[in-house]
């Protein structure tokens, strides 16, 4: 925590905001502790379309790892599993095709993204990147998703079918614009319901971040306006109320692209 606290410094975000992402990775930190005798455990960054969900990943792993871009970037799931030996891409199930095995994870773009794989006529199930999370170890899966509500999407349904299957953890990201949205709260009970932990990410990229301390200062006020609003949207919902006070829901507000 004290080396991500420096990093996380010197890219001037507010005390508070650094103290959300220091507990947010400290949460994520947790997972590795359940992992030490079970199968490998499954986190899932799920959100609405340009969310942020990609640039936390990053960050998240100090490294780019999963493009992006302000237009839909990742339009086909993208494993990053510790225990993968090689990069691979691997097709839907009824195309009956093997595995394809990449020389770099370099190559990894040119099946995910929309400029690479548009409408994923290539027909991919998932790309596998051998990648581990140094701060979760090595039985910890983390799979970047498509956006929902991405009209270049071919198989949008295959994120409800993905948030069906055994998640342990869902990384919900939500910016300051999908936020409010009835989808972003619809996919927030999905995980509630499938899920034995949910963290909601306000994503907060306000653009005006460490320009001055009059900025800062401004910046910090509206975050503060929107934990409160955002705590009176969550009191209306069927399942958040009891999930945050069980803590099978947490929130984090931050700037993922700070971060």
């Amino acid at each position: 925590h004290a080396a991500l606290g420096g990093v996380l410094a010197s890219a001037s975000i507010g005390e508070e905001e650094l103290a959300d992402l220091l507990a947010l990775r400290g949460e994520l930190e947790g997972l590795e502790r359940r992992a030490s005798s079970a199968a490998a455990l499954e986190v899932g960054i799920v959100g609405q379309l340009n969310a942020g969900k990609s640039t936390l990943l990053n960050a998240l792993l100090g490294r780019t790892i999963s493009p992006t871009s302000a237009l839909p970037a990742t339009g086909v799931f993208l494993r990053l599993d510790p225990r993968a030996k090689t990069p691979r891409v691997l097709f839907l199930p009824e195309l009956r095709r093997r595995p394809l095995a990449l020389a770099s994870g370099d190559e990894v773009a040119r099946w995910i993204t929309h400029d690479g794989n548009p409408r994923n006529r290539e027909g991919v199930d998932r790309v596998e990147l051998p990648c581990e999370a140094s701060f979760l170890g090595p039985e910890v899966g983390i799979t970047d998703t498509p956006g929902e509500g991405d009209v270049l999407q071919a198989e949008p349904e295959r994120l409800q079918r993905y948030l069906d299957e055994r998640l342990d953890l869902a990384l919900l990201v939500a910016s300051q614009t999908s936020l409010w949205t009835r989808a972003s709260f619809e996919l927030l009970e999905r995980a509630l319901r499938r899920c034995p932990l949910v963290l909601l990410v306000a994503n907060v990229d306000a653009g005006a971040r460490g320009l001055d301390e009059e900025g800062a200062e401004l910046a910090a006020r509206d975050d503060e306006r929107l934990r409160a609003r955002l705590a009176e949207r969550l009191a209306e919902s069927p399942r958040a109320p009891r999930a945050l006070a069980d803590g099978s829901l947490r929130v984090h507000v931050l700037s993922v692209r700070s971060a």
